[in-house]
C-alpha cells in the first residue's frame, strides 16, 4: 500500500460526510445543523444545533464539520475517529467499507473510483476499545458536591439539601466542556448520570439567546445506556414516573415519588430499546412535558411499550404547567398530592406476587422461631420492651454457645472482631485478582479446625478446586524446607504428562501435599453445577447437610452472579435476579444461623478504580443486604496526591491514575508468572458490627496462596522500622 493510494482513499470518503453525520445523529433546527454526536448540543428548548456542516458540492475535499459547543472539528475521518475511539488507518478502512470505496491492500480488480454518492443510514459501529477505560469523572463529582452550597440554583428549582446530597449533585463555578477547554467558562449545576456521563446546567438567571442554546449540556462516555438518569429506580419496588429532564425527575422524587429521566425527547426510542433488554418489574407512568416535543416523545414511548407488551400508565402531573419542575416551584403541594394519588392508584391496580409456600418439613428449632415470630408480630406495639427482656436474655445466652469462626488469617480475624459470625459476607474483586483463592484458603483453614464447609462451585470443577488447595500445600511445605523449586502449580498437579518426568523428590513432595490436604478435606463438601444451582437448591442442600451432620456448615458460593434463576424469574434481568437471590441468601443465613461467604464479580470499569461500594453495583442488594462487604485490590489502587506547581497538594488526574494502575498491573502480572508475591489490600468496606479498615496480605497467584505480613501500623507500634517490616512474610510454618 503506497502513501499516495491511502491519501486518495482518504480524500474520496470526504464526500460522504453528510451521509455519515445523518447515520449517527439527528438534524437540528436549521439547515446543515445537527445534534452534536459528541457533546449532544442541540437537544435544548430552541433545538439550535451547534454542530454545523460546511459542504462544498464543487470540491467535496473541503467538506468539514465544526461544533461551536465542544470545539470539535475536522473531516469525516476525524469525526469517525473521535466518535468511535479509533485511529486513522482503522477509521479510513471502516469508512471505505461503509461507502464502497476501495481501500489500499484490499482485493480489487480496478483502480480506486468514488462510487455513486448514496446516503447510508446504517450507524457506524462504536464499541469502545476494551483495554481503554473511559474517562471517569468521579473525582470531579466529589469536588463539585463539596461546592454545592456556593449556588442557590437548586433551591430556586425547589430542591432540598437532602435530595441534592442523595444524588451527589454538585456545582462548578467555572465549568468548560472537556472537549472545549478554550470555551468561555460558565457556572454549572453538575448532575451525575454514570461515572462517565453527567449533565451540566447553566445556573445564571439571565442568559443571552446564544447562552440559552447551550444552557444544558451533556458530557458523555461510550458506555450504554448513558442518557437514562436514575435507571436503578426501574429495579425498585415502587411505580416509576418516566419524565424528560433530570430536574423534572428530581422534582418528582422531591415530593415522594420515584422517577427516571430520559435526558431528552430524542431518547424515547432508546428508552424503549433499554426496557426491551432490561424488562422492568415495576409499573411505568409516562409523564413527559406538556409541549409538542414532550407529547410526541410520550406517544413514541407508548407505541414502543405497546409493541413490547409492557404495561404503562399515562398521567399529566404537570398541568397547568409545562413540566414537573415548574409545578414544583409554583404548586408544590399540588404536585405532591397528584403524585401520591397516582402511586396509590397504580399500586392498588397492580396484582401482588404470589407468596412463597412454606417448606414441606420444619425442624423443631424452626417451628419455635416461627411461632415466636408470629407472636411478636401479632403483639407488635402491644408489648413493652420490658416484656421482650426474656427473649433478649435467651438470645444472648444462646449466642454465647456459638463461638466466632476463625478465618486462619490473624489480621483478618482482628479486623472482623474475632472472626466470622452468623451472617452474609460478600467478597469481591476484579478478575484474576484471587478472590476464589482467598475464600478457598479461608475454607481450608476453617476445615482444619474441624468445622464443616459446604462449597457451591458454579464455575470450577471439584478437581480444579482440590488441585488449588494441593498446590498451596506444595508451596507452603517447599517454602518451609527452603526448596521452592518443589512447589507445583495447578497445571503441574492435574496433568499426568508432567508426572512422568518428576524426580523422586518432586513425586514425594506432591504425595506429602496430598496427605496434608487429606487431613482436613474430610470436612469439605463441594457441590458442582453449571447453570443449575438455584437458591432453592442451596437451601435444600444446606437443610440436608444439617440433618446429616447435626450442625450448620460454613457455606461458600462461587459466585453470586451465576446462581441460576427460578423458572418463574426467567424474564427478569440479571440485576433483578441477583437482587432477589442475595435477599434470599440473607434470609437463609439468618434462619439457619449460617456463615455464608458469597464471592462477587466486578464490572470491567472497576479494573482501574479503587474498590468501593460502587464496585458491587451489579445489584444494590449486595451492598445493603450483606452484613460484611469485603473487596480485594492491588496495593496502590487508591488515588494518590501530588504537589502542583504552586506547592499545593492535589489529587492525581484520572489519566495519571489510569497510567499508573496499568503499570502496576503489568508489574504484578510479571511477578505472578514468576511465582513471586504481590501485595493485596483486603478492604472491609462494611461491617455491620465492626469498623471499616484495610489489611494487607501477600498473594502468590501461581500457587493460589495468601500469607500474612506485618502491616505498617503494627510495625510502628512494635518499634519495627517500616522498611524492615515491608518484606516480612509471617505466613504459618508447617508442622508434621
Amino acid at each position: 500500500m503506497s502513501l499516495n493510494e491511502y491519501q486518495n482513499a482518504r480524500a474520496y470518503i470526504k464526500a460522504y460526510l453528510q451521509d455519515y453525520v445523518e447515520s449517527i445523529t439527528t438534524p437540528s433546527k436549521y439547515k446543515n445543523q445537527y445534534v452534536c454526536p459528541l457533546c449532544h448540543s442541540g437537544t435544548g428548548l430552541h433545538r439550535t444545533g451547534a454542530f454545523t456542516l460546511f459542504l462544498d458540492d464543487n470540491d467535496p475535499n473541503k467538506n468539514k464539520y465544526y461544533c461551536y459547543a465542544c470545539g470539535s472539528g475536522g473531516d469525516i475521518t476525524d469525526l469517525y475517529k473521535e466518535y468511535n475511539g479509533v485511529e486513522d488507518p482503522e477509521a479510513v478502512k471502516a469508512l471505505c467499507a461503509m461507502y464502497g470505496v476501495h481501500y489500499p491492500g484490499a482485493a480489487s480488480s480496478g483502480t480506486v473510483t468514488p462510487p455513486t454518492r448514496q446516503p447510508v443510514k446504517e450507524k457506524a459501529p462504536a464499541p469502545p476499545v476494551e483495554d481503554e477505560p473511559e474517562t471517569s469523572f468521579v473525582i470531579f463529582y466529589h469536588e463539585a458536591a463539596a461546592h454545592i452550597h456556593e449556588t442557590d440554583y437548586w433551591q430556586r428549582r425547589g430542591l432540598s439539601a437532602e435530595t441534592v446530597e442523595r444524588f451527589k449533585i454538585g456545582y462548578a463555578k467555572e465549568w468548560r466542556h472537556p472537549k472545549a477547554p478554550n470555551a468561555p467558562a460558565s457556572p454549572r449545576l453538575i448532575i451525575p448520570i454514570t461515572p462517565y456521563t453527567y449533565t451540566a446546567r447553566d445556573t445564571r438567571q439571565k442568559l443571552t439567546e446564544d447562552q440559552q442554546a447551550f444552557a444544558k449540556q451533556k458530557v458523555k462516555g461510550t458506555s450504554r445506556p448513558l442518557w437514562l438518569w436514575n435507571r436503578k429506580a426501574l429495579e425498585s419496588a415502587e411505580p416509576v414516573f418516566v419524565v424528560e429532564g433530570e430536574i423534572d425527575a428530581l422534582s418528582v422524587i422531591e415530593v415522594g415519588g420515584s422517577a427516571v429521566a430520559l435526558g431528552s425527547t430524542v431518547h424515547a426510542k432508546q428508552f424503549v430499546e433499554y426496557v426491551k433488554a432490561n424488562r422492568p418489574t415495576v409499573p411505568l407512568i409516562l409523564a413527559l412535558d406538556n409541549d409538542e416535543p414532550g407529547q410526541k416523545a410520550q406517544a413514541t414511548l407508548a407505541e414502543g411499550l405497546d409493541a413490547l407488551g409492557i404495561s404503562y400508565y399515562t398521567e399529566n402531573i404537570n398541568a397547568p404547567y409545562k413540566d414537573a419542575n415548574e409545578r414544583l416551584t409554583s404548586d408544590r403541594e399540588g404536585l405532591r398530592s397528584i403524585v401520591a394519588a397516582i402511586v396509590a392508584q397504580v399500586k392498588a391496580e397492580t396484582p401482588a406476587e404470589a407468596s412463597e409456600p412454606e417448606p414441606a418439613e420444619e425442624s423443631e428449632e424452626d417451628r419455635e422461631r416461627r411461632e415466636r415470630k408470629e407472636k411478636e408480630t401479632t403483639q407488635n406495639g402491644k408489648l413493652s420492651n420490658a416484656e421482650y427482656t426474656t427473649y433478649l436474655v435467651g438470645d444472648i445466652i444462646k449466642s454465647s454457645e456459638m463461638a466466632e469462626q476463625k478465618t486462619g488469617f490473624v489480621c483478618i480475624d482482628d479486623a472482623l472482631d474475632g472472626g466470622l459470625y452468623e451472617g452474609l459476607y460478600s467478597i469481591g474483586a476484579i478478575s484474576s485478582l484471587g478472590k476464589t483463592a482467598f475464600v478457598l484458603q479461608i475454607c481450608d483453614q476453617i476445615a482444619a479446625t474441624g468445622k464443616k464447609v459446604l462449597f457451591f462451585s458454579m464455575e470450577m470443577s471439584r478437581y480444579e478446586l482440590m488441585a488449588r488447595s494441593i498446590s498451596r500445600e506444595t508451596f507452603l511445605t517447599a517454602r518451609d524446607k527452603d526448596r521452592r523449586e518443589l512447589a507445583k502449580d495447578v497445571r503441574h498437579i492435574l496433568n499426568g504428562h508432567f508426572w512422568k518426568n518428576y524426580s523422586d523428590a518432586e513425586y514425594e513432595h506432591i504425595r506429602t501435599a496430598i496427605k496434608l490436604y487429606g487431613r482436613y478435606a474430610s470436612n469439605i463438601y463441594i457441590q458442582e453445577g453449571v447453570g443449575d444451582i438455584t437458591v432453592e437448591r442451596i437451601a435444600a442442600t444446606v437443610e440436608a447437610h444439617i440433618k446429616e451432620h447435626g450442625a450448620a456448615p460454613v457455606v461458600v458460593l462461587d459466585y453470586l452472579q451465576i446462581i441460576a434463576p427460578d423458572e418463574k424469574d426467567a424474564n427478569r434481568t440479571d440485576k433483578q435476579i441477583t437482587d432477589k437471590n442475595i435477599v434470599a441468601l440473607k434470609r437463609l443465613a439468618r434462619d439457619k444461623h449460617l456463615v455464608i461467604l458469597a464471592i462477587s464479580s466486578f464490572n470491567r470499569e472497576n479494573y482501574t478504580e479503587p474498590v468501593s461500594y460502587a464496585s458491587f453495583k451489579e445489584s444494590g442488594a449486595i451492598e445493603y443486604s450483606s452484613d460484611v462487604l469485603i473487596g480485594l485490590q492491588y496495593e496502590g489502587m487508591d488515588y494518590q496526591t501530588q504537589t502542583n506547581g504552586r506547592g499545593e497538594t492535589v489529587p492525581e488526574s484520572n489519566p495519571q491514575h489510569i497510567a499508573r494502575i496499568r503499570q502496576l498491573t503489568r508489574e504484578n502480572d510479571k511477578a505472578a508468572k514468576n511465582g513471586e508475591p504481590i501485595t493485596i489490600e483486603v478492604k472491609i468496606l462494611k461491617c455491620r458490627n465492626g469498623a471499616k479498615t484495610t489489611k494487607k496480605l501477600y498473594y502468590y497467584p501461581k500457587y493460589n496462596t495468601f500469607t500474612e505480613l506485618m502491616d505498617f501500623d503494627d510495625a510502628a507500634a512494635s518499634g519495627t522500622d517500616e522498611e524492615e517490616a515491608r518484606p516480612t512474610d509471617t505466613g504459618r510454618k508447617r508442622k508434621f
